[in-house]
């Protein structure tokens, strides 16, 4: 689930990824483009793939019904 403010895409995720890497299929990353979940310090290493943006994190997910990335700035769709 997606929505923007203020030339942000936020993601909501629901539940947290099995794994420290994970993608956001259909989008197009921006120059110098960030990622980080919303509450917590630090950003994700994030680049871009040919489906969409691949991105890695460094560890276990607190567990909550849903977590919300802020993509900085707004990536493009893709197809």
């Amino acid at each position: 689930r997606f929505t923007q403010a203020d030339g942000n895409l936020y993601a909501t995720l629901l539940g947290a990824p099995d794994t420290t890497h994970f993608e956001l299929a259909g989008l197009k990353l921006g120059k110098h483009a960030s990622v980080e979940l919303l509450g917590h310090p630090g950003k994700f290493n994030c680049r871009q793939t040919d489906d969409g943006i691949a991105i890695s994190t460094s560890g276990q997910w607190a567990d909550a019904p849903a977590h919300v990335l802020k993509i900085t700035p707004m990536p493009d769709w893709v197809g």
